[in-house]
């Protein structure tokens, strides 16, 4: 639970110095709000090569802009990195 909580501290510093938000709207205002929530259920889900789904809790999660959704990768670092290079942006711990 500790590592949730850093990882939560962490992105939210992070999401001060996010900079200025994007055109894109893919976020509508009611998913912002239920993003920024704390103690909402947040996942991270795709399909692994073998053709299985995969489902990561990322409750740390919080949206940047209405385009981008960030989360430190503070906790479960491993199946972060598993997520293809296609389908998730770089990130930097």
């Amino acid at each position: 639970m500790g590592g949730i909580i850093a990882a939560s501290l962490a992105t939210a510093i992070a999401r001060v110095g996010a900079g200025s938000p994007a055109d894109g709207t893919a976020l509508n205002r009611w998913t912002c709000a239920l993003m920024s929530a704390m103690g909402n259920l947040k996942f991270a889900a795709w399909v692994a090569p073998d053709g299985y789904p995969r489902i990561i809790p990322i409750l740390q999660a919080q949206p940047a802009s209405r385009d981008r959704i960030l989360f430190s990768p503070l906790v479960y670092r491993d199946e972060v990195e598993e997520i293809p290079p296609d389908r998730a942006a770089p990130y930097s711990a």
